[in-house]
């Protein structure tokens, strides 16, 4: 698994226009998406950049994060691992 944070606007729609809502939470969701072979978890916590000050930069530039999967199991297992019902 590789994960990788990017800032708020990130283009989720251009990047993963095929993700599905996993999971919403207070704060964010939770998606799922494939792409050339590869399964992804990806967590968008944009709605907490609002309650944000610039100072907290470190956060803002990573409020999204894509996790990498070699297999659909293998992201099962991390979803299944952490109590995230599909």
């Amino acid at each position: 698994m590789q994960v990788k944070s990017y800032p708020v606007d990130y283009p989720l729609d251009e990047r993963f226009p095929d993700r599905r809502e996993l999971a919403g939470f207070e704060g964010g969701k939770l998606y799922v998406s494939e792409k050339n072979g590869k399964y992804f978890i990806i967590t968008d916590e944009g709605t907490l950049a609002d309650f944000l000050l610039p100072e907290d930069d470190n956060l803002l530039s990573s409020l999204v994060r894509i996790y990498e999967f070699e297999s659909e199991a293998e992201r099962e297992r991390y979803i299944q691992d952490r109590g995230w019902v599909k």
